[in-house]
C-alpha cells in the first residue's frame, strides 16, 4: 500500500518545486481502495465457495462408504436370496 500511496503522490504532483509538491491524486488514491476492498470482498466469496465446495465432497464421499458397509453387512444374509 505504501508504495501506491506514494505513487499516487508523484501522480498528483504536476509541478515539484510548488507548494502543493506533498499532495495526494485523490481519484488514483480512491481508485486503488476501490480494487483492493473489491479483491478482498472477491478473496472471501471465493473462499467460501471452495469451503462449500469440499464440505459437498466429503459429504458425498461419506454417504458413499455407508451405503457400501449396508452392502457388506447382508454377505452371509440367507434371506435375500
Amino acid at each position: 500500500m505504501g508504495i501506491f500511496i506514494s505513487i499516487a503522490y508523484f501522480i498528483g504532483n504536476s509541478d515539484s518545486n510548488g507548494p502543493k509538491s506533498l499532495e495526494p491524486s485523490p481519484l488514483l488514491i480512491g481508485f486503488i481502495t476501490v480494487i483492493v476492498l473489491s479483491l478482498i470482498i472477491l478473496g472471501n466469496i471465493f473462499n467460501n465457495v471452495i469451503v462449500i465446495n469440499q464440505g459437498m465432497i466429503y459429504y458425498s464421499l461419506e454417504s458413499g462408504n455407508r451405503q457400501e458397509s449396508k452392502s457388506i453387512d447382508l454377505i452371509g444374509d440367507h434371506t435375500n436370496e
